[in-house]
């Protein structure tokens, strides 16, 4: 069941309005060095999650795309007759508050639903709809800052090239950290009793600082303990256009463990 809070058809109108300050490029001319973030906001009590959650990690596959999920809080609380509710292990409030400020800015609006995917926080749609996630990372804007991020084992080094005509540029620079993949039995809710499985879990997020559109080295670092993997965005204060996104090379875990071997990819999850 998709969970609607208002009229998410409304998205439909909207999305044209929302498209960003530069010329699209064709998916052929989207490559491994200009990838484009695609976010997915889900539940693991929504039934129509799992679908799109095994749609985004065909999509973590992909050497184009750096592919987010964030697990939301609000069907925490929400009853399913006899099966009774189920709490997200990974859901968090500013999971939540991200897919609110999405919807604010692209629909005009401070409902949400599940799942909804954002592709480049330019466009969103049924995390589910295949074809028209497609679409709309083949039409992404051309990422306008190029992010490396190197490792010399429990530190990170992110640097964000300069942009041409930065102009009045304000942005920041988002860690991300997160479980690369992730197993668990659900014990209650709408899904109650199957496996849900997910990759790219966010499980804490931070920033870096901000930019401005000139040269900038920023440093972050693994702290939380079940985190194995990370991103960093840049992302435009205001509309939340993604202006460039990366992954993190192999790195030391908060741990002490390479990243690889640090979780397991099971757990058996209680409320």
């Amino acid at each position: 069941m998709r969970f609607f809070v208002l009229f998410p058809l409304l998205a439909i109108f909207l999305v044209p309005f929302f498209l960003a300050r530069a010329e699209p490029v064709k998916g052929q001319e989207i490559n491994k060095e200009h990838p484009v973030l695609v976010e997915l906001f889900t539940s693991q009590s929504c039934s129509s999650c799992p679908r799109a959650e095994k749609l985004f990690a065909e999509f973590s596959e992909r050497d184009d795309l750096v592919v987010i999920e964030w697990h939301v809080d609000y069907w925490n609380n929400l009853v399913h007759g006899r099966a009774g509710h189920w709490v997200d292990p990974f859901s968090t409030r500013s999971n939540t508050q991200r897919q609110r400020d999405y919807n604010s800015a692209l629909r005009n609006t401070g409902s949400v639903y599940t799942p909804q995917a954002v592709i480049a926080g330019y466009a969103e749609t049924t995390g589910s709809r295949q074809n028209a996630i497609e679409t709309l990372i083949s039409q992404a804007p051309s990422p306008y800052a190029k992010v490396d991020v190197t490792s010399n084992g429990r530190e990170l080094m992110v640097s964000v090239a300069p942009m041409n005509n930065a102009g009045s540029m304000q942005a920041e620079v988002m860690f991300v950290e997160m479980i690369s993949s992730m197993k668990n039995k659900i014990h209650g809710g709408e899904n109650k009793g199957r496996m849900a499985e997910s990759r790219n879990i966010a499980i804490a997020s931070d920033t870096l600082g901000p930019w401005t559109g000139v040269a900038e080295t920023y440093r972050a670092s693994l702290r939380t303990v079940k985190a194995n993997h990370c991103a960093v965005l840049v992302q435009e204060i205001g509309s939340g256009q993604i202006l460039g996104a990366s992954y993190c090379p192999p790195m030391e875990t908060a741990s002490g463990a390479s990243a690889s071997a640090a979780t397991p990819d099971f757990i058996d999850a209680h409320p």
